[in-house]
């Protein structure tokens, strides 16, 4: 029998993606979960904090002196710069099955950019998170990879790239269309019923839309996945990816915004020579 959060759950406060007054924030949220979750269920909000580490990964790979992300996942920034070198017998499994797939590509490769980097990790994640044991889990972020694989494909064209930046993880039928269609839509209208919304953003050349365009998909299938949830773990784990994409957008306010969004469709050309 799945355990249940009443309490929990019915304390918590609405959640707006404009809303930038959130109840919380991430960290002091999770504080709270870690007190009230059973060990099973903590792991999946770790595993969801994993999205903080895969940058903090990136970062100490490049050996920046500053995180972008400034958020705490299962480390901080500086928790895992003192880990360095990352190696395959890390005691992480997560940690030590990056090391191992990035040693593979650091020998097939003389120059490896910041989104060769990015690449590695976010397989690693996004392979865990498809075949999770939480169905909450599974469902988001198999949309999330799709969605992921969506916007690649149209950044691109619109950077006419020439090199294979899809994740080929999970279903393939989605990613055959978009490694081979050359209609606007990749061919996927009747199958993804968000895709003329993300090409008229796209086509607006606008990337605060577009960016707000697809958290607002991403929060969406949220509520959609757990329309008939009520008490369970899953909504706590859905509240903590709305909280997460909702400071994010506090983080990326009228001060940074200009230079936070071309931050984030920015084209990665930071390289590792080996």
């Amino acid at each position: 029998m799945s355990r249940h959060y009443y309490y929990l759950i019915a304390s918590l406060s609405q959640l707006r993606l404009d809303d930038y007054k959130e109840p919380y924030r991430v960290g002091e949220f999770v504080s709270e979960l870690y007190e009230h979750l059973t060990p099973v269920h903590g792991g999946y909000v770790r595993d969801i904090l994993r999205i903080y580490d895969n940058a903090h990964i990136v970062d100490c790979v490049l050996e920046n002196q500053k995180p972008w992300v400034l958020h705490k996942g299962n480390w901080t920034f500086d928790e895992l710069k003192k880990k360095m070198p990352f190696n395959e017998d890390d005691t992480d499994i997560y940690l030590a099955c990056f090391m191992k797939e990035f040693n593979q590509l650091k020998q097939n490769t003389r120059k490896i950019s910041r989104a060769d980097i990015e690449r590695v990790i976010w397989r690693i994640f996004y392979s865990k998170m498809i075949n999770h044991d939480n169905g909450f889990i599974r469902r988001y972020f198999s949309f999330d990879l799709e969605l992921r694989n969506v916007l690649a494909s149209f950044n691109k064209r619109k950077f006419n790239l020439s090199q294979d930046i899809l994740m080929r993880i999970g279903d393939y039928s989605v990613m055959d269309k978009l490694s081979a269609s050359t209609a606007n839509d990749f061919g996927l209208s009747k199958e993804l019923d968000y895709i003329q919304g993300l090409l008229d953003a796209f086509l607006k050349k606008n990337s605060v839309n577009i960016e707000k365009f697809t958290d607002q998909l991403r929060w969406e299938m949220i509520d959609q996945i757990n329309s008939l949830t009520y008490f369970q773990i899953d909504v706590l784990l859905g509240y903590l990816i709305k909280l997460m994409l909702v400071e994010r957008w506090i983080f990326l306010d009228e001060v940074t915004g200009k230079e936070g969004f071309q931050k984030i469709t920015e084209i990665k050309t930071e390289e590792i020579y080996q």
